[in-house]
């Protein structure tokens, strides 16, 4: 394989990661949107059938309404730079920090480590192998493993005590998965990034079927 042949692989791969840059960003922010709009659903539900709503329940609903609003602002600052089709290169990483670090503010907000919307780290992670970035998956499982310490830490001021507000096996579970989620989300940006460039370069090594069939007929008009 001549080094031309694996630059052209190479652009192939770049070529093809800036297509989906723009189409990725705009599928992951649909997701991402319906995702907020659905979580905030299901706690207005919540808060408004309260037969008898307390302090405590009116602080966590206007906190988490704050969150939800920064979180769609940012999600429409994502599809209009779609629309213009300005996206550089960092914006990716950027919208993963805000995901990972909103969504920590609203596990804070409500249950902390113990909450059930911790298992969103997974779909912070799936979100990042959409946009076929090995990078941007390690840092998003980077970014989660942390966000989700962060959460058990603050539940668990106290670690010398034997009390957990967090069962040590839940916290287990979460961190696997994590960390399971994370290296098959890389795998797979791996695999297609083989794909892609082996497909380049056997289009770049396949002879020109006219280069051929010309000194064939030139053979035959002899």
């Amino acid at each position: 394989m001549t080094d031309a042949t694996a630059s052209s692989a190479d652009t192939r791969w770049w070529v093809f990661k800036r297509v989906q840059d723009v189409r990725s960003a705009l599928l992951v922010n649909v997701v991402r949107t319906f995702a907020v709009l659905a979580f905030y659903g299901n706690q207005v539900w919540y808060y408004f059938s309260l037969p008898h709503a307390t302090r405590v329940d009116e602080q966590v609903h206007y906190a988490l309404t704050a969150v939800v609003i920064a979180w769609l602002l940012i999600c429409l600052a994502i599809f209009l730079a779609c629309q213009k089709k300005f996206l550089p290169p960092f914006a990716k990483y950027l919208s993963t920090l805000a995901d990972c670090f909103l969504l920590t503010s609203v596990a804070s907000i409500g249950g902390g480590a113990s909450s059930w919307i911790v298992i969103c780290y997974l779909l912070i992670i799936a979100s990042s192998t959409m946009r076929f970035d090995s990078r941007l998956v390690c840092a998003s499982t980077g970014l989660s493993l942390f966000c989700y310490g962060a959460l058990v830490a603050r539940s668990d001021s106290n670690w010398t005590d034997g009390l957990h507000h967090t069962p040590l096996h839940q916290i287990v579970t979460v961190l696997v998965a994590i960390l399971t989620a994370g290296i098959l989300g890389w795998i797979t940006c791996q695999n297609l990034q083989n794909f892609i460039k082996q497909e380049g370069r056997v289009t770049e090594e396949q002879p020109d079927s006219s280069d051929n069939a010309q000194p064939t007929q030139e053979a035959n008009n002899e």
